[in-house]
């Protein structure tokens, strides 16, 4: 289920027989129609065995090359430079090696003048003892604030949601496992991005990460349910079998 226009909207979201209205949700894709929608683009940053292999199959969009070089995002224009910006996805690892450069997450102000790159909160290095942490990317890792996450290990999906604040220089995030109402109070990591590797300015794009490998590292990744949204849009309904429930069709591709 895609979005055509990356402008804001109003949805109605359906859980069994209530309803609720959202406000700022500014992208959404449920990855439900096997194809990807045109918006999306898949930039090469290099350094892998091949270009990214982003594709939309079974519910959901998966990276399928296990070295994609760095960065490899699937990426999507906002309509506007967003100084404020959250995103929730569900994401599962299909095929992992332990090491820093196996890895998936979000990422936000991806620059088309630097590759791409942008902020970045990730899972790196281990499925059940691996770091979440920030990382602006090809610049530096945040190396304050790490947590420890059991992602469930291998065909095993978690949610990770993540914000970014220009008027705070705040990012946070937060990973769990299980469903979207177990999602724990409070944030996991927070940082002030403007303290590593170098200061990056808002921009109209991001992205989902699918993975860093270049000569080590080895992941493939699926992700699932996800939504990009602005100041007000993070609360969220999800159907049965964890799927978010939209009944606006006009967003449908």
């Amino acid at each position: 289920m895609n979005v055509k226009k990356c402008m804001p909207f109003v949805l109605v979201l359906v859980f069994g027989t209530s309803s609720m209205l959202l406000g700022a949700n500014i992208w959404v894709d449920n990855f439900d129609d096997n194809s990807l929608n045109d918006a999306y683009i898949t930039p090469d940053g290099g350094g892998g065995a091949g270009p990214p292999q982003w594709l939309e199959e079974d519910g959901v969009a998966k990276q399928i090359e296990p070295k994609p070089g760095d960065p490899t995002y699937l990426a999507v224009e906002l309509g506007k430079d967003i100084r404020f910006c959250g995103q929730l996805v569900r994401i599962r690892f299909d095929e992992w090696q332990d090491h820093d450069r196996s890895r998936a997450g979000v990422g936000f102000w991806l620059d088309p003048g630097d590759e791409y790159n942008g902020y970045t909160t990730v899972i790196h290095n281990s499925l059940t003892a691996g770091n979440y942490q920030f990382l602006n990317d090809a610049r530096g890792w945040e190396g304050a604030h790490i947590v420890s996450f059991d992602t469930g290990g291998v065909d095993s999906w978690f949610w990770m949601r993540a914000e970014i604040d220009a008027d705070a220089s705040s990012m946070n995030g937060k990973v769990w496992v299980g469903d979207l109402a177990d999602e724990p109070d409070g944030w996991m990591i927070e940082t002030d991005y403007t303290t590593y590797g170098g200061l990056r300015q808002p921009t109209r794009w991001v992205g989902l990460n699918g993975g860093a490998g270049t000569g080590d590292g080895f992941s493939k990744c699926s992700f699932d349910d996800w939504i990009v949204y602005d100041a007000g849009g993070e609360n969220l309904a999800v159907a049965p079998k964890g799927k978010i429930a939209l009944t606006w069709g006009a967003i449908k591709k």
